[in-house]
């Protein structure tokens, strides 16, 4: 027994055991026989037949000793709770080990498990391979001799990756390569607060996609789609429910989609599995729970092992016994198949989210009741000996146990962390989003009650904003007074799309409300306060939240005083809600153009709450619940939260439009002491319907969002500005920010827009293109080199009254403005258009008050026509080149056998591939074994190695996204560049991916480059040493590795950030 260490795996599959057993040298154990002997003193000698090539297609061979114990059906099927299996070796008749089970299911302990303190083999070449960075094999050998046993199974596969990680990036490889063009099955996970380390499956199947949502960065393989989560919730267990329950709404696309837990792996094909699920016709297959029968029996453990809030389950449970549920078939629901054509899928999951939305998070104790309430049943996958933890198609991982030694392997095989894929600004397509609306039918629907100077701002700004003739607006007078009765009247006299209905006597806010929804007809209705200002393409962009949402079925808008949803503060005096003053040189429509700015596009984040000051609803969302509870709050005060939450059981979503600002003036229709204990009575109905947990938590989710505290931020810094008198920085950038070459101008833009930038100035990024700065209101103005929005003639009447009021001009030249053939390439410009340009960037370079640019050389030359010249180099924005990468993260991309070089070109600029052709050939010739070469580039008439084009139009945030999703290389070469500038820009994005750097030795090397630091600089004249050089870097890992780090290491003093002194000290003395 002393030479066995400990159980790598052990399971019960079908009715046999298998496991092996680690040794602690290499020789091999040859187990023939094993006793099972049971509590009853009876006693089994079973053969145990060593299979010993399915242990070597495991890797697994010397220090290991494997075993199957094939048992009869008759013996298998009266396996009491508790047995021991002894096994012996055959040569030595010697007892190696002996397993305790405590159930059928999983191995609880083994005898050696936390024995003495041991070392797998010496010299680690049976299980680990020599690893750079980590030290694997002790924090193996200490997870086995501390974890339970019944956690050891799962570490073969771990065991597997490691021994060949070559092998690893194969199978990935080979997955991708080999992937369905349109799969209609899609395995999706969700992985919240770094929950869980994301795995990758030990079985890849090209017919799938494999999708996982989260709310923060993973390492990942190129296997999984990974997406950000849909919904925010305060608690993360949440935001991962609400993925796992709306499968009909994100992947709607699919035919199948399979739920998988992040503690499951996928080891085997299921395609049986999904057909048989498929053929019986059933919503939801799973397995059924391997220890409890029913939901009661789940709350109870629930309650006992404090998984989640005791009054809430109780409240739940008593709720189900009330109704006289019955349940005996508790399904475990950390792996299922949902069929998403099935007619009942979608109520079924909409129940099941409202379930959870309103009591326990522990979605085990809703989703048989949600199937039931439905009428339906589900499909299992397996009979009641089987489940996550048995089959063998599947590795199940007990939560938060060996993330760690996971880690290891993911960060051994996967050099980056993968955010959440995000989009560019709204602003860029604000016009497409409003053609797409100009057909909707929609009604504005205004209840009335006096406050009548607010009612004519409100009438005012719809009309001058009502693009769409379709929609309509239906006021409903409460009662008002003469004056504002009169006022109505007159408006329905003017405009053939404005109605009204008139009450005689006042039926209050909820009641005035369902009169216009009675008389809509319209597939979009906005419930609009009368105190409200309007602004550009507001409803337009509230439909477009709502409509491109899938799911959703309410929507309301940022404002000033709109509770969670107002900028920049939500909280005021007395319990109310913030109302907070535009300053002056802010209007309504500057708010809009900001969020606009602001706004991801695509992105409106789902929440539990709308504020009723301005509410869109979709005619879906009225069929099915009707308007708002005149029973429950005929007064008002909280007849909008009730609607929320009834939106929500019925299985809407519900979003914000953060690219629309609409003033709300918050007047007043009662007074304080009327309205309070109104808001009190109307908090307690509210209580009693929902429960105070439930508001508790949706109050909690609004106040956390990150999307609308980033926005609150924001306005927050812009309101600190303006009131401070700091000085006003104006961006005017190019309009077209969808090519590759426009990557120059976010990188110099970049610290300008930087955080630690705004708290020293003003910084306004234009809202709309062909749009200069209101020369009446002058700071500084910020000018890209090429600005080809506009004439000569008017950007020269601009300048000249500008600067006479006061105005001063920073030109940004990253371009040799006197040799065309620096920018021809880059602008794709003819001769006589690149001539053009030079004479216009000549003529502001002397109109200008100062110069911006990336490097000394183009300095050097622009200081003969003007002295003002700082050298301000391209920065990089933190998160999304992932500066802030810990140290340990920082390790090398590929671990094939062969080393994988890049050539990375971004640029349009001359670059001299002849030298680098020279050496590529010869490696090609003598090296093909060690190494591959493949080239990105935008166009280029020379591709070395295999070919990678750049997507033909991408933004700036996913074109960093793009690069670290397919860079995959141990070494870039940055060839023979001769524009310095551009030369200085692809160092930094090579450094900022964390590639080993081979560089050519030319005039104006970047100072940052330190030959034998973080790069290798050759002497391109010498093919024989260009190639050694390269030949030496593939044959040392320990060299590149440590260059590559010291790359990334320095990538992170081009930090925007660190960017702002010498803005700080330019704006200084600009302003002298």
């Amino acid at each position: 027994m002393s030479s066995v260490i400990g159980k790598f795996g052990t399971k019960i599959k079908g009715n046999r055991i298998v496991g092996w057993l680690a040794l602690k040298d290499s020789k091999e154990l040859d187990i023939r026989t094993a006793r099972l002997e049971f509590q009853n003193g009876q006693k089994f000698t079973i053969k145990a037949d060593v299979e010993r090539d399915d242990l070597r297609e495991k890797g697994i061979n010397k220090g290991v000793a494997g075993f199957v114990l094939e048992l009869s059906e008759e013996v298998f099927s009266n396996l009491p709770a508790t047995f021991t299996v002894s096994l012996f070796d055959n040569d030595l008749n010697e007892q190696v080990d002996k397993v305790y089970y405590n159930n059928p299911y999983y191995l609880n302990n083994s005898e050696n498990a936390g024995s003495s303190k041991t070392v797998i083999n010496s010299d680690k070449k049976y299980i680990f391979p020599k690893d750079g960075k980590y030290s694997v094999v002790e924090r193996f050998n200490s997870a086995l001799n501390s974890e339970r046993d019944d956690c050891k199974d799962v570490f073969a596969y771990h065991i597997e990756q490691l021994k060949d990680l070559n092998l690893e990036n194969k199978r990935i490889s080979s997955y991708l390569s080999n992937k369905t063009k349109s799969p209609r099955i899609a395995v999706f996970s969700s992985c919240s607060n770094s929950y869980d380390e994301i795995r990758c499956p030990k079985y890849l199947d090209p017919k799938f996609d494999y999708v996982l949502y989260t709310d923060s960065a993973e390492y990942e393989s190129g296997v999984w789609n990974v997406r950000r989560a849909p919904y925010w919730s305060s608690d993360p267990t949440r935001i991962s429910r609400y993925v796992k329950t709306h499968p009909h709404y994100l992947l709607k696309d699919y035919d199948i989609a399979i739920w998988v837990d992040t503690n499951i792996c996928i080891a085997g094909d299921i395609s049986d599995e999904i057909a048989k699920f498929l053929k019986s016709g059933k919503p939801i297959g799973a397995f059924y729970h391997p220890l409890r029968k029913s939901v009661y029996d789940e709350a109870s453990k629930c309650i006992e092992l404090g998984k989640d809030d005791v009054d809430e389950i109780s409240q739940q449970i008593n709720r189900y016994k009330a109704l006289s549920y019955e349940n005996n078939d508790l399904i475990e629901s950390n792996f299922m198949m949902f069929n998403l054509k099935h007619p009942k899928l979608s109520d079924i999951m909409n129940t099941w989210w409202a379930e959870i939305d309103k009591f326990s998070r522990r979605d085990q104790l809703s989703l048989n009741f949600a199937i039931d309430k439905n009428l339906e049943s589900w499909y299992p996958l397996a009979d009641q000996r089987i489940c996550t933890r048995n089959h063998e198609k599947i590795i199940y991982y007990p939560h938060k146990l060996m993330d760690d030694f996971a880690k290891t392997i993911n960060s051994s095989l996967f050099n980056r962390k993968v955010f959440p894929s995000s989009n560019d600004f709204f602003s860029l397509h604000k016009s497409d989003v409003l053609k797409k609306y100009n057909k909707l039918t929609a009604d504005v629907i205004i209840p009335v009650y006096n406050a009548l100077d607010d009612l004519i701002k409100c009438i005012e700004s719809l009309k001058k904003y009502r693009k769409n003739c379709m929609y309509k607006c239906i006021i409903i007078d409460d009662a008002s007074e003469q004056d504002t009765q009169e006022y109505i009247l007159q408006l329905t006299r003017d405009f053939d799309w404005i109605t009204s209905v008139r009450n005689q006597s006042s039926v209050g806010y909820g009641r005035a409300v369902n009169i216009g929804i009675n008389k809509s007809k319209a597939d979009f209705l906005v419930l609009l306060n009368s105190d409200t200002i309007l602004t550009d393409g507001w409803i337009e962009k509230m439909a477009d939240a709502v409509f491109s949402t899938v799911g959703a079925g309410i929507v309301g808008p940022i404002s000033n005083a709109a509770s969670h949803q107002s900028i920049p503060y939500t909280k005021g005096v007395n319990k109310q809600t913030a109302v907070n003053p535009i300053p002056k040189g802010l209007t309504p429509d500057l708010l809009n153009s900001y969020l606009e700015s602001w706004t991801e596009f695509g992105n409106y984040p789902r929440v539990p709450l709308i504020h009723g000051f301005c509410m869109g609803v979709t005619r879906e969302v009225i069929n099915k619940i009707g308007g708002f509870d005149e029973i429950h709050f005929p007064k008002g005060y909280g007849e909008e939260n009730d609607f929320c939450f009834r939106a929500t059981n019925a299985g809407f979503s519900l979003v914000i439009a953060t690219n629309t600002y609409i003033f709300h003036a918050k007047s007043k229709s009662y007074t304080q002491d009327v309205r309070i204990p109104l808001m009190e009575e109307g908090s307690a109905t509210l209580a009693s319907l929902y429960g105070k947990k439930r508001i508790n938590r949706a109050v909690d989710s609004m106040s956390t969002n990150p999307i609308l505290k980033s926005l609150q931020t924001k306005a927050e810094y812009l309101y600190k500005y303006i009131y401070s008198n700091l000085t006003k920085v104006f961006i005017l950038r190019r309009k077209s920010l969808d090519s590759f070459e426009d990557i120059r101008w976010w990188l110099r833009v970049t610290p300008w827009l930087s955080d630690s930038f705004s708290k020293v100035a003003n910084v306004y990024s234009l809202p709309s293109h062909k749009k200069l700065p209101n020369v009446n209101d002058p700071g500084i103005c910020y000018i890209h080199e090429n600005i080809d929005e506009f004439s000569d003639i008017e950007l020269s009447d601009w300048i000249e009254r500008w600067k006479n009021n006061g105005g001063k001009i920073i030109y940004d030249v990253v371009c040799n403005p006197f040799n065309p053939d620096s920018f021809n390439k880059i602008y794709k410009l003819s001769n006589i258009e690149s001539a053009l340009l030079m004479k216009r960037m000549q003529w502001l370079i002397n109109k200008c008050d100062f110069i911006t640019c990336p490097s000394k050389m183009i300095a050097d030359q622009l200081l003969a026509v003007n002295k003002n010249v700082t050298v301000v180099p391209y920065s990089l924005d933190k998160q999304l080149w992932h500066l802030d990468m810990k140290e340990e993260d920082v390790i090398p991309h590929n671990e094939e056998a062969k080393c994988k070089i890049g050539i990375l070109d971004l640029t349009r600029n001359r670059i001299d591939y002849s030298n680098l052709l020279a050496v590529a050939k010869m490696l090609e010739k003598n090296h093909a074994d060690k190494l591959s070469f493949s080239h990105i580039c935008v166009e280029s008439e020379v591709v070395i190695g295999k070919r990678k084009s750049l997507p033909k139009k991408q933004n700036y945030s996913n074109l960093i996204q793009w690069l670290f999703e397919v860079i995959d290389w141990d070494i870039v070469i940055i060839p023979k560049i001769y524009d310095s500038g551009e030369r200085d820009l692809l160092f930094k994005i090579c450094m900022s991916l964390g590639l080993c750097v081979v560089c050519e030795n030319v005039v104006g090397l970047p100072s940052y480059a330190e030959d034998g630091y973080n790069c290798t600089v050759v002497d391109s004249d010498s093919v024989d040493g260009y190639a050694n050089a390269i030949i030496d870097l593939i044959s040392h890992d320990e060299i590149r590795i440590a260059y590559a780090h010291n790359a990334k290491v320095t990538a992170r003093q081009f930090d925007s950030d660190l960017q702002c002194c010498s803005l700080e000290s330019l704006i200084y003395r600009e302003n002298k």
